[in-house]
């Protein structure tokens, strides 16, 4: 185990097939099985979405303040 340990941290960072050996191995003792998943999508409130248009159509918006 140690002699394992040391080879991978001596590694030059090319040796990535012996890296993802030791931690595959290392997942199997701790019994994790890692997987992608898919990223939700949003969710909106279409009652929401709709009362903020209708708000922001009855909104006055104006050039604002003038130079007198």
């Amino acid at each position: 185990m140690k002699a394992e340990r040391d080879t991978v941290n001596n590694c030059t960072g090319r040796d990535v097939v012996l890296k993802a050996a030791a931690v595959d191995a290392e997942f199997e003792k701790l019994d994790l099985n890692l997987r992608a998943v898919r990223r939700q999508s949003r969710m909106v409130s279409t009652s929401a979405y709709e009362a903020g248009g209708a708000a922001g159509a009855l909104l006055a918006i104006s050039a604002g303040l003038r130079e007198t």
